[in-house]
């Protein structure tokens, strides 16, 4: 006989030989595991707490618990417990309140070889929940310890006791062990690698609780944790053999570890951007790519490929890339791409001069200076001109003068601006006599007009008061139109036509001031009128008390000599009485200045029918 067909009758007849025997190993473990169910299993694969038994006993995780490899190397295939806040907990169920005279344990574990150097010992199951030992608390318990010189097991609170052999079954940190601890009734029994290695007898009863069944916790006495690695843990309400207690010792895993062939990395949808200012270019921001997660992969996600999100990007056409990466070996698992697309910007916008007023005493107008647009948005090149109006550093006439400038871009956007120069002309003031008062007064029948110089024209006129350089500024062109209004410094009481009650007697800083009246009071219907020296200012006006809402006006003081502002009373209004507020501000002030400085002087005037209320002022 040919010697391949010897070779290939052996492989058949070899093959057929492994065939009988897996089945015959199968039928022996199922004779002798028959009627030895667990009322709970966990494997611990995937970083679950889930029981595969049947009996729908699930576990909670809770603290620092993370994926480990199990006995045979396949990641995910176990779980490992910090030793301090690491455990499962396990809601009572009737199942688990089954155990009474019989109950046994089994599962695989490794100690932290770092933390198990001065104590070895395992917290392996507990059910009770509180720490003041008792008959029922715990119901069960599988614990035991090796310390340096004794070793204790331990199945509830009343049975707890050493074990005088532990030297000659040390367990060794950082190594998978197998354990198993049973009670038949009569005695209980410590399994170790799947021989028995100590034994003790004891008949009492495990009494049930409602408490919840905690894995790697023990709470009565005093609360210790587990800190290692689990695998393959089942409880049981029925002793157990030794033979079967081998033979599950012997037995490999069922758990084989493979890798996920999808991780469903999704980048974001292309982006568009208009950009924006004069920069051209816009800030994007999107969402970080999504991916599925796995207990047993430590997965990073990494941009491989263009700029950060939130940063600004340029016109054109952008590739951004992300990479799924297994972080114990820095492989890439899976990739994603997506576009930002900028466009440009179809606004072109400029920031033009503001309207300008010029007051020149020049009646052909005056020079005035100005800057070109600034473009606050556009893209590429831009050219601006101007098309309308006076050239930066003309002499503009009075009058209004629109200025007006166009520009482009380089994608064809265009856009204009403009701005109003106002000349304004004031001639030179005319000269007056010192000794007569000044008076600035408004027109009642136009409140738009602003207000205007009267004074008494006299022989061998003289400058005003120069020592006040904002009078000198601020004086206005007389109206040769309006009436002239004298005015010496005396009160005279037949053009009041009151008693006179000089309330206030003030030296003032300056000559020129702008002066503003208000109701002091509740505003009730006072009417006043006003009087400086003896020119009448203001005639049978009601006042409001608001200062926004005042009567204003400029009065020029006599220097060195008395002066008066008088307030009349012609009604007491609703409530009695009539109060005039003066407030002077130094100079010519506008309203607007008015209400955000402070007067050099505010009093009230409280006046009454038949007695005027006057102030004394006095400028040097």
């Amino acid at each position: 006989m040919p010697i391949y067909s010897i070779q290939y009758k052996w492989t058949i007849e070899r093959t057929f030989l492994v065939k009988v025997l897996s089945v015959v190993c199968l039928l022996f473990f199922s004779l002798i595991t028959f009627g030895q169910k667990p009322i709970l299993n966990f494997s611990f694969d995937n970083k679950l707490a889930n029981d595969i038994s049947g009996n729908n006993n699930n576990g909670i995780l809770i603290g620092n618990i993370t994926a480990d490899h199990d006995r045979f190397g396949n990641p995910c295939g176990a779980m490992y417990f910090d030793g301090s806040t690491g455990f499962i907990e396990v809601p009572n169920s009737k199942s688990l309140s089954l155990p009474s005279n019989k109950f046994a344990v089994t599962s695989w574990f490794k100690l932290d070889y770092n933390k198990a150097q001065t104590l070895r010992g395992l917290s392996l199951i507990c059910k009770g929940e509180t720490s003041i030992e008792s008959p029922s608390n715990p119901h069960y318990r599988t614990q035991f310890f090796q310390f340096a010189k004794e070793s204790t097991v331990s199945i509830n609170s009343e049975f707890t006791e050493n074990d005088l052999t532990f030297d000659k079954h040390l367990l060794t940190p950082g190594m998978w062990h197998h354990i198993a601890i049973t009670y038949n009734g009569n005695n209980v029994k410590f399994f170790l690698n799947g021989e028995k290695v100590w034994e003790f007898l004891y008949s009492g009863k495990l009494i049930p609780n409602n408490s919840p069944l905690l894995i790697a916790k023990d709470i009565p006495g005093s609360t210790e944790f587990l800190a290692g690695s689990l695998d393959d843990l089942k409880i049981y309400d029925q002793d157990l053999t030794e033979s079967f207690i081998n033979s599950e010792f012997q037995l490999n895993s069922n758990y084989s570890y493979s890798s996920p062939t999808s991780f469903n990395l999704s980048c974001s949808e292309n982006i568009i951007k208009q950009a924006s200012g004069i920069d051209c270019n816009a800030r994007v921001t999107w969402e970080l790519p999504k991916y599925n997660s796995f207990p047993c992969i430590n997965l990073k996600l990494e941009q491989i490929e263009g700029s950060s999100q939130g940063t600004f990007f340029p016109i054109g056409i952008h590739n951004i890339g992300y990479a799924l990466k297994n972080v114990d070996n820095n492989d890439i698992l899976e990739m994603c791409q997506f576009e930002i697309q900028v466009e440009p910007t179809n606004n072109l916008i400029f920031k033009c001069n503001k309207d300008t007023t010029i007051i020149t005493q020049d009646s052909k107008g005056s020079r005035f200076n100005f800057s070109d647009p600034i473009p606050l948005s556009g893209c590429g090149q831009i050219t601006l001109a101007q098309v309308e109006g006076l050239r930066n550093g003309d002499i503009f006439p009075v009058g209004s003068n629109k200025v007006k400038f166009e520009g482009k871009d380089s994608f064809g956007n265009s856009a204009n601006c403009s701005f109003n120069v106002i000349v304004k002309y004031f001639p030179k003031p005319v000269e007056i006599k010192a000794s007569n008062p000044v008076i600035i007064k408004k027109d009642q029948s136009d409140s738009t007009q602003k207000p205007i110089l009267v004074v008494k024209k006299e022989s061998n006129p003289t400058q005003p008061d120069t020592s006040d350089t904002s009078a000198k500024k601020n004086l206005a062109k007389t109206d040769s139109t309006s009436s002239l209004i004298s005015g010496s410094n005396n009160i005279k009481k037949e053009i009041v036509k009151d008693k006179v009650d000089i309330q206030y007697n003030v030296k003032m800083k300056s000559c020129l001031y702008t002066f503003l009246i208000y109701d002091g009071d509740v505003e009730d219907g006072d009417t006043i009128s006003i009087y400086f020296n003896d020119a009448l200012l203001i005639n049978k006006q009601k006042i409001r008390n608001k200062i926004s809402r005042g009567i204003t006006g400029v009065i020029q003081l006599v220097p060195n000599q008395e002066n008066f502002i008088t307030c009349k009373a012609h009604n007491l209004g609703t409530v009695g009485k009539n109060t005039c507020h003066l407030l002077l501000y130094r100079g010519r002030v506008t309203m607007k200045e008015i209400k955000k400085s402070k007067p050099e002087f505010s009093r009230k005037m409280n006046s009454s029918i038949g007695i005027s209320a006057t102030i004394k002022l006095i400028c040097t």
